[in-house]
């Protein structure tokens, strides 16, 4: 009897084996039936952020997202390396509600010059001119990543458009007439001009500062974010270098809702594969039950069998709770304590083995499960 799957994640090829020297093309995965479909007419759920991390070939009419709400404070920003440059234009990024030009079609379009310069052109509406036009002076080298960053913020009651190519500023206007768009395409690149001869990575299409999100791509010793946000499935917030045998993780969490279902909190994982029952791994969600219990588990040995898990009593609703997560040093060098506390009491305490963790990638929530509704705030995780 057939099944449903949700939230299937779509490899070509996989992270688990080599990769055949191959290429891929007009590939649709569709509910339904559907005949001769065209990229340009897929469906993909609007989220509020797009973001592709690894490495990416550009191809022609390839879209990645697209963003429910791209508000009139926004960041975009991505690494790109080109790898030849001819005449004609050639496009790398353009955001769009799914046409080539107009007002709401080119928020923002980045494309390399037709005179095959190597020098960048970008495209927004601005002040009212909706193909408001910049090029910049210089070309890109060839063969290495370079950072682009297109940024639009509100800066003493005024709005300013921005352009950063490897940090430094390249331009900026005041735009007395900002717009926000809904159901934005993003195109690495578009459908309507030839694809630039170059990979891009690291793209965070996002409302607001695109700092804390590409941040995440960083491995880090220590991080830190008190901002309030939402948490979002498969919102990687972090990478870290390691988690040694003694470190302190702490936040406050503010559930506002209970439903039946496993809900996911976050997930600190060592896995270069990225599957879920992953040896070395914190994970916490909400009990299935609904009842707003907080499950936590913790395995940090690559052969440990045994995976300590703790349940908390409810959380209560629309409040914020403090969770802190502890490996403190013991008597034995071979043993280190686990030790939970919710809202500052010594909740749960186990004696684990005294491994670290390395290259731990940091979610709330995981890219597994639906995720708990809610808000954290004031996260901290540091090697002590």
């Amino acid at each position: 009897m057939p099944i449903p799957f949700y939230n299937v994640q779509i490899y070509a090829s996989n992270p688990w084996d080599l990769v055949q020297d191959a290429f891929i093309g007009q590939m649709f995965l569709t509910n339904g039936k559907k005949d001769q479909p065209s990229m340009i007419d897929l469906v993909i759920n609007p989220t509020d952020k797009v973001v592709q991390l690894s490495e990416k070939e550009l191809c022609e009419n390839e879209v990645i997202g697209t963003m429910s709400v791209l508000k009139k404070e926004y960041s975009v920003y991505f690494k790109l390396k080109p790898y030849s440059y001819s005449k004609g234009w050639e496009n790398v990024l353009h955001i769009t509600k799914g046409q080539s030009y107009g007002i709401s079609e080119r928020n923002p379009a980045v494309f390399f010059h037709q005179d095959g310069s190597g020098r960048l052109v970008f495209f927004s509406t601005i002040n009212g001119n909706v193909n408001f036009e910049f090029e910049t002076k210089t070309p890109l080298p060839l063969n290495v990543w370079s950072s682009i960053k297109i940024e639009q913020t509100l800066r003493n009651g005024v709005h300013v458009y921005a352009i950063y190519v490897n940090g430094s500023i390249q331009y900026e206007m005041k735009n007395n007439s900002p717009k926000q768009f809904t159901n934005m395409k993003v195109f690495i690149s578009d459908p309507w001009f030839a694809a630039h001869d170059g990979d891009i990575k690291e793209l965070f299409v996002v409302n607001g500062d695109t700092k804390y999100s590409s941040d995440a791509t960083q491995p880090q010793d220590n991080f830190e974010d008190a901002r309030e946000q939402n948490l979002q499935v498969n919102n990687l917030v972090a990478i870290m270098n390691f988690l040694s045998t003694t470190f302190t993780v702490s936040f406050q969490i503010k559930p506002t809702s209970y439903s039946i279902g496993r809900h996911s909190v976050f997930h600190f994982m060592q896995d270069k594969y990225l599957v879920r029952i992953a040896n070395k791994r914190i994970a916490a969600w909400f009990h299935e039950d609904g009842s707003g219990r907080l499950v936590i588990e913790a395995s940090f040995s690559s052969g440990e069998r045994k995976i300590s898990t703790f349940t908390t009593g409810s959380l209560p609703l629309n409040k914020w709770s403090s969770i802190k997560l502890t490996r403190t040093k013991t008597m034995s060098k071979s043993k280190t304590s686990f030790n939970i506390y919710l809202n500052e009491r010594l909740v749960y305490n186990v004696k684990k083995e005294a491994e670290t963790f390395e290259f731990v990638k940091v979610y709330f929530g995981d890219p597994w499960y639906s995720v708990q509704n809610g808000y954290i705030k004031d996260l901290k995780i540091y090697n002590n």
